[in-house]
């Protein structure tokens, strides 16, 4: 008889893994769309101002994960300064320093956590004991 028994995750263990699944597909969007601005941005740079140099690493501490993004590194004719211009256009340093009130690299990071309300909650008690 305990062949015929199908085995289901319980609500905690099916929230871990759309959380885990979750992290993974933000964190590759996310450096997806930053690449994709950092090189929009050096396409469309004051070529005369702005000499691009090479390519460098950031690790950005996101919501759900670390990501390392690759963005283009800069020298400013004009000012004589080395620049990254994502970080401007997104108010940051890479270093963290926030700029212009900007609030760093560091995202501030918050746990899904199972509702206390709502619809499904009356229904997940009812099935935690559900056994087909």
């Amino acid at each position: 008889m305990n062949k015929d028994i199908t085995e289901f995750p319980n609500l905690k263990q099916i929230e871990q893994i759309l959380w885990n699944k979750l992290q993974e597909i933000f964190s590759k969007a996310l450096k997806s769309l930053l690449e994709d601005m950092d090189q929009q941005i050096a396409e469309e740079r004051d070529k005369k101002r702005f000499r691009q140099l090479d390519r460098r690493k950031l690790q950005i501490a996101s919501l759900f994960d670390e990501i390392e993004v690759k963005r283009n590194y800069c020298r400013d004719r004009k000012t004589g300064e080395y620049v990254h211009l994502l970080d401007r256009y997104l108010k940051f340093e890479g270093t963290g320093q926030p700029v212009d009130g900007g609030s760093g690299h560091r995202i501030s990071h918050s746990r899904p956590c199972l509702s206390k309300s709502g619809p499904y909650v009356g229904n997940a008690s009812r099935l935690s004991g559900y056994q087909p």
